[in-house]
C-alpha cells in the first residue's frame, strides 16, 4: 500500500470510481474471452464490460424497486404499489435478456451475489428509507443506466453489434419511462 502522504491514492482508494470499476472489469474479462468476433478484442471487451454495468446497474435497481415496495415504512397508493410491481417485475425479464446477451458475446456474466455490488456505479442505502428518499433515488438511479446504456449502445452501434444496441434502446426507453413515471409521485 502506498502511503496517502505522497500524494498517490491507496489500495483501499483505487477502483472507486465507475472508470476504475470499469477498467477491473476489462481486465478480468481480457483473459476470459475465447470468440472471435467482428471487431477488435479490445473493442469487444470494453463494450461486454458496458453491458456487464448495464446488467449490474439493472439489478441494482430491481432490488431498489422491490425493496421500496417492501421496505418504506409510509402506505403506498394503490397506483404507486402497482407501479413498482410493474418496474421490478419487467426488470426480472430485462435482467435476464441482458444476461443472455453478454453470453451470446462470449464472456461469462457477473456473479451477481459477489460481484454486481462491487461493480455497480450506484449509491446503496443501508438504513429503512422514507418514501420521500426512496422515489428520488429511483428517479436517479432509472436515469443514470439509462446514460449509461446510451453511452454502451453508440458502442454497440459503432462496431455493427445490432442485437446489443437494439436491446440497449429498449432499456434506455424502459428506464427513461420508469423515471418520467415515477417523477409524478414527487408531486403528491
Amino acid at each position: 500500500m502506498i502511503s496517502p502522504l505522497n500524494g498517490q491514492q491507496t489500495d483501499q482508494e483505487e477502483a472507486n470510481t465507475p472508470l476504475d470499476k470499469l477498467k477491473d472489469r476489462i481486465g478480468e474479462l481480457n483473459s476470459q474471452v475465447d470468440i472471435y468476433t467482428t471487431i477488435e478484442q479490445t473493442e469487444h471487451i470494453t463494450l461486454v464490460s458496458g453491458l456487464s454495468q448495464v446488467l449490474e446497474d439493472t439489478y441494482s435497481i430491481y432490488l431498489k424497486t422491490h425493496n421500496c415496495r417492501w421496505k418504506v415504512t409510509e402506505p403506498l397508493s394503490d397506483s404507486l404499489d402497482e407501479l413498482l410491481e410493474k418496474q421490478y417485475t419487467e426488470m426480472t425479464t430485462a435482467v435476464e435478456q441482458i444476461t443472455e446477451r453478454i453470453k451470446a458475446l462470449g464472456i461469462p456474466t457477473p456473479d451477481p451475489h459477489t460481484e454486481f455490488l462491487r461493480l455497480s456505479s450506484m449509491a446503496e442505502t443501508a438504513e429503512v428509507p422514507t418514501l420521500q428518499d426512496m422515489i428520488p433515488l429511483l428517479i436517479e438511479s432509472n436515469e443514470s443506466v439509462s446514460r449509461k446504456a446510451l453511452f454502451v449502445s453508440e458502442q454497440a452501434q459503432m462496431a455493427d453489434y445490432s442485437l446489443t444496441a437494439e436491446l440497449l434502446t429498449e432499456r434506455i426507453k424502459v428506464h427513461q419511462q420508469n423515471a418520467s413515471l415515477l417523477r409524478k409521485y414527487l408531486r403528491i
